[in-house]
Parts: C-alpha cells; sequence; structure tokens
C-alpha cells in the first residue's frame, strides 16, 4: 500500500500520536536515581518550553527495584568496613536476587518473604558469607566484619 508519506495527513496523525516519542534515562550515581524522561517524536529538545508527554518524568530509586509490596526487611547489617559490596541469593533457587555497592557501614536489606536467603558481602566483591538460612521472619541485625 501508499507509504504514509505519500499520504496527506498520515504522517502528521503517527508522528504525532501519545505511541512515537523516544525516552531518555538519566542516571543520578550519587542520589542512586534514575530519571526516565519520554518525548514526543518531533520534540526538538533544544528549544525552550519543548515538553514530555503527560504525566513524564518519572523518577525511581535504585532501591524500588528491590522493594516490591510482597517484600519484607531482614536485619539491619553494620559492617567495620566502609562501602561493602552486599549480595542475596534465594537458596531455592540459587539465583542472586541483587548485588549492591551500599553507602556507608549499615544497610538493612530488603528481601522477599516466605524464602530461605544468604547474604554475602565484600569489598570488592560479596566473597565473605554473613549469613545462610535466614528469612524475613527470623533475621536480625547482625554486625559483620569484613577482611
Amino acid at each position: 500500500g501508499p507509504s504514509a508519506s505519500r499520504k496527506p495527513g498520515l504522517r502528521k496523525q503517527f508522528t504525532s500520536s501519545h505511541g512515537a516519542g523516544f525516552m531518555i534515562a538519566r542516571f543520578n550515581k550519587k542520589d542512586r536515581t534514575i530519571t526516565a524522561e519520554c518525548w514526543p517524536r518531533d520534540a526538538d529538545l533544544s528549544k525552550p518550553g519543548a515538553r514530555q508527554f503527560a504525566g513524564w518524568p518519572k523518577v525511581i530509586a535504585q532501591m524500588d527495584n528491590y522493594n516490591p509490596p510482597s517484600w519484607g526487611m531482614l536485619g539491619a547489617l553494620t559492617f567495620n568496613r566502609s562501602k561493602p559490596v552486599v549480595q542475596l541469593i534465594d537458596e531455592e533457587t540459587s539465583e542472586i536476587l541483587y548485588t549492591l555497592r551500599i553507602k556507608g557501614t549499615t544497610f538493612t536489606p530488603h528481601a522477599p518473604k516466605g524464602r530461605r536467603l544468604t547474604v554475602k558481602a565484600g569489598i570488592d566483591a560479596a566473597d565473605t558469607l554473613v549469613i545462610e538460612a535466614t528469612s524475613v521472619d527470623t533475621a536480625e541485625p547482625i554486625h559483620v566484619t569484613l577482611p
């Protein structure tokens, strides 16, 4: 059939629809946030007054990815070293749920309820076992000494 560029008005219909556009993701490492912007395809971002689609931008924190409603919290981990890497593993599936370099020396892991979990930590990699067979229901605070 005829292309959109050959039918008057059809190209405008496609380019101005709410489905035609592009996204820009901006990562703020310091704040650990992601800003997702959603722009119409014909937007000129170099011009003042350029507008995103309604309801945009959206900002999420890194930990929002690891805190669905079905999850809870493990006990607080306090480390002897700053900014360790912490890893959470589901013992039934051996799946690594996440690995994060934390800020500071204290971190309370978010974790799925009803699962047996292993926590590992370390300075350059999560290579030190912190606890096995823990769960949201049984977790207690732990002081962790890393080499």
